[in-house]
């Protein structure tokens, strides 16, 4: 039939097929050394090619080059993997002193404040700000942005001879604590706190705070604002807070202003609004996602931290997330500084970038774009790495085949029964109910 060959056909058409990529290659190689090329004609049929070839002068010469060549070039490539090497070993292990320095510091902090306050100290995380400073840490500073408040306490110091002086003079330094707190900016909030001064110690002697890290133009008018003043109460407000008298667990006396903040999340949300919508752009992103992970991330709070350690308001961890940001950036993967990812308008450029990352990168090639929201929320949270587990145990590539042959709907039933993380799987509906509060926002909607 028109179309098939027979076997011998297929042999001889292969045969002929390597005979020109044979000599291809040869006469290619052999006139990029300017040497004469043996005419192919029809009369030297009775010699073959190869012979030809094997008794050209320059011949020997040139395959004893091109192994040279090979050797060198084998040669070249192993010493180029054993400096990638030496520089994935150098830089872990810059992640891993990160890491190791954080938890030493933490428990040391949490030890000094243990002595002062008794019992177990309350600390911050993701959601509620706080810091300890004076002599001995006596003075404690806490803002709960999802409960709604911003409090000051004072120890007092002439605890074991009680009158009504201590405590008059403990309240007045706490209203002028809560007053001091929305005037002050990021860096003026983070220099009393002895954690925050050990953490950015190690940034200086470990280099750290390199200024390569990412442009800083954009954050340095953010770092000169009152970080906190968007919730500020009124003077009134603070004026006419009650101070509360307690007992601390270690017996001594402590005095407490609490006042309510400015706790609506459009008066969270106002001040970041023009970085958030500027990042959208340019990272091809729907602000309401951007808001809503801000939302559920970190209530606004722009001095956000948790265990892992993640800082800021999208809680960037500076060894995962942060060294793919700073790769895609800068073309280097370097650790992010805690005080960098606390300004505001750094952080939503890093959270951003991460998010066009999962996007655009590691999760382009799932078709759906519903599905591919949903797993970009989740692998935001817990990585693509383990954002694919929720679908095979055979890689990122395995999980997009498979979600590429299943319904949106299915796809996310499987995320949030699958993914290896119970935060993931409660993160993920809670972002997603978030989004339509903030789809009918836009960059002028609270100006």
């Amino acid at each position: 039939m028109a179309g098939l060959m027979s076997q011998g056909d297929m042999q001889r058409r292969e045969s002929r097929r390597d005979f020109v990529s044979r000599s291809a290659l040869a006469l290619a190689g052999i006139m990029s050394f300017g040497l004469p090329v043996l005419p192919l004609r029809a009369q030297d049929n009775a010699q073959s090619s190869s012979d030809k070839l094997q008794q050209h002068p320059s011949y020997a010469e040139f395959l004893d080059w091109v192994q040279q060549e090979e050797d060198d070039f084998s040669a070249l490539t192993a010493a180029e993997e054993a400096d990638l090497n030496q520089w994935r070993r150098r830089q872990q292990g810059e992640f891993d002193d990160f890491v190791d320095f954080h938890d030493r510091a933490l428990q040391d902090y949490v030890a000094d404040i243990e002595s002062a306050w008794g019992g177990a100290p309350r600390l911050r995380d993701r959601t509620t700000w706080v810091d300890y400073s004076g002599k001995n840490n006596i003075i404690r500073r806490v803002v709960d942005f999802v409960r709604g408040y911003a409090e000051v306490t004072v120890i007092d110091d002439s605890h074991q001879q009680p009158s009504s002086a201590p405590a008059e003079t403990a309240a007045s330094e706490a209203k002028a604590g809560l007053h001091s707190l929305f005037n002050q900016n990021l860096k003026d909030l983070l220099s009393k706190d002895s954690y925050e001064q050990a953490i950015q110690d190690w940034e200086r002697t470990s280099g750290m705070s390199d200024a390569r890290v990412l442009p800083q133009q954009e954050g340095k008018s953010a770092e000169s604002k009152a970080a906190l003043s968007p919730l500020f109460p009124g003077k009134s407000a603070i004026d006419a807070a009650r101070p509360k008298r307690q007992t601390l667990a270690n017996g001594k006396q402590a005095t407490s202003v609490r006042v309510p903040i400015r706790n609506a999340v459009t008066a969270k949300a106002a001040p970041y609004l023009p970085e958030i919508y500027k990042r959208a752009r340019q990272y091809d992103i729907p602000p309401s996602i951007i808001l809503s992970i801000i939302h559920v991330e970190s209530a606004f709070n722009p001095l956000a931290t948790s265990h892992v350690p993640a800082y800021g308001l999208m809680q960037i961890v500076p060894t995962s997330a942060g060294a793919d940001i700073t790769e895609f950036l800068v073309g280097e993967k370097l650790l992010l500084p805690p005080r960098w990812l606390y300004n505001a308008a750094n952080n939503i450029h890093a959270g951003c970038a991460y998010l066009h990352l999962l996007d655009k990168r590691y999760l382009a090639g799932i078709s759906d774009e519903v599905s591919r929201m949903c797993c970009v929320i989740a692998a935001y949270n817990t990585g693509p790495s383990n954002m694919a587990k929720a679908f095979t145990s055979r890689g990122l590539d395995d999980a997009i085949y498979r979600i590429n042959r299943m319904s949106a709907a299915d796809a996310y039933r499987q995320l949030r029964r699958k993914l290896p993380y119970r935060e993931t799987r409660v993160y993920l509906p809670k972002v997603l109910q978030q989004i339509s509060r903030f789809s009918g926002w836009s960059e002028s909607s609270f100006q």
